[in-house]
């Protein structure tokens, strides 16, 4: 995912997320490893959904297990 690293797509987010927060709503983003949970704190990220990922393939195994009966 090198564009999202791009600066003018971090640019633009730095941007949204000040935009964000000025009109008073929480400026939320998904973080994939401790590193990125990090940086989105620094960046001012007010909510930040961490361990997703683990979370829905674990459902999705649960969800094919039972639909198998």
């Amino acid at each position: 995912m090198k564009r999202r690293r791009h600066s003018e797509v971090q640019k633009m987010i730095g941007y949204l997320v000040n935009e964000i927060r000025t009109a008073g709503k929480a400026a939320g983003t998904v973080a994939y490893d401790l590193d990125t949970l990090r940086k989105c704190k620094e960046r001012g990220f007010q909510y930040i959904a961490y361990g997703v990922a683990p979370m829905l393939v674990k459902s999705g195994r649960e969800y094919l297990e039972a639909a198998r009966y």
